[in-house]
């Protein structure tokens, strides 16, 4: 995979975690559960779901992103990537 591909697949990689943060913390909010009770919800330090929920981290671990969705309630979560970007990376 060239340098460009990559760059694209991360982008596309970056937009749809950041979708599907943005979702686990919406949750989050509609259960009015602060980033503490998330964090120790999920079985996370305070500091990781604070870092997640600012966009400090980027590409948080699957394993956190997983576990702040189970707190929230969403058992089934899989990053996709779209067909068309993975070709045009190859």
């Amino acid at each position: 995979m060239n340098q460009r591909g990559k760059n694209k697949l991360e982008r596309h990689y970056k937009a749809v975690l950041n979708e599907l943060t943005d979702e686990i913390f919406e949750r989050a909010a509609k259960r009015q559960m602060t980033w503490i009770q998330l964090a120790e919800a999920a079985n996370l330090c305070y500091g990781t779901v604070a870092k997640i929920g600012n966009r400090v981290t980027r590409f948080p671990h699957f394993r956190s992103v997983v576990k702040l969705g189970a707190a929230v309630g969403m058992y089934q979560i899989r990053l996709v990537v779209d067909k068309r970007v993975r070709r045009k990376a190859a």
